[in-house]
């Protein structure tokens, strides 16, 4: 009976210590990612050299997220965001798959739209393979990022070190979850369920790089806001409730 109160001691500080992120921060995490994998399912390039799906207008908003929270609170909390992302966004999926059965399933309009029908009845193996593939990438971005802070301790400018980490952090994590993704989806999943032929290891790794290249350009673009949230985060003291 002592341990159980102990450990649920520790549960509640560990549930204390998460939401010191912004609850607007959170929730716009949570939604890119549901938006992100929604958009998956719609391949936008399926060339030999390159597969892009809808997520990539997306997919930047939650790794720069997860960027400027492990450059501020550290990688633990980072992974915790990831894991209550990806949580969320499996809960969504399952409520939006029965909501499409119950009352969408049988309209024709949704059945002869190809893109209505591919984000409604988004497939087990898309939501597997990217649910995967994000959740792994996102804890090696988020423990890259942390580990660069080492080769800048003698720099004192916060705004190379964050964009420095940030872009090395984002590439490599989107490599990651690229490869993963296609990985799954189009040599595991789909050869067993489709007769789909599989995807050769230099397409998949090249796709990957592509797609890599693509989202860290939208990163860098983004990014000030990134570091404009670290700034106000700074400001505001919030690792002062940070256990």
């Amino acid at each position: 009976m002592f341990s159980f109160f102990i450990n649920f001691k520790n549960f509640k500080n560990h549930f204390k210590n998460f939401f010191v992120v912004p609850k607007n921060i959170i929730f716009i995490f949570i939604f890119s990612i549901i938006v992100m994998n929604l958009l998956a399912s719609i391949t936008l390039i399926n060339s030999n050299y390159l597969v892009v799906t809808g997520g990539i207008f997306f997919s930047f908003i939650p790794f720069l997220i997860m960027d400027a929270t492990t450059n501020y609170f550290g990688p633990k909390i980072s992974n915790k965001l990831a894991l209550l992302g990806l949580i969320c966004n499996l809960i969504f999926v399952l409520f939006l798959r029965m909501f499409y059965f119950l009352f969408f399933s049988n309209l024709n309009f949704v059945i002869k739209n190809n893109i209505l029908h591919s984000i409604f009845n988004n497939s087990l193996p898309v939501i597997i393979s990217s649910s995967i593939a994000f959740l792994l990438s996102g804890i090696i971005n988020n423990y890259i990022n942390y580990f660069l802070k080492y080769f800048f301790k003698k720099n004192k400018n916060e705004r190379i070190e964050f964009f420095t980490r940030s872009y090395i952090s984002t590439f490599l994590g989107q490599f990651i979850d690229n490869f993963c993704f296609i990985f799954l989806l189009y040599n595991v999943f789909f050869p067993i369920f489709n007769n789909f032929a599989m995807i050769n290891i230099f397409s998949l790794a090249s796709g990957a790089f592509l797609g890599a290249s693509l989202e860290l350009f939208t990163e860098i673009i983004f990014s000030p806001v990134g570091y404009n949230l670290t700034i106000n985060w700074k400001r505001q003291n919030l690792k002062q409730s940070f256990v």
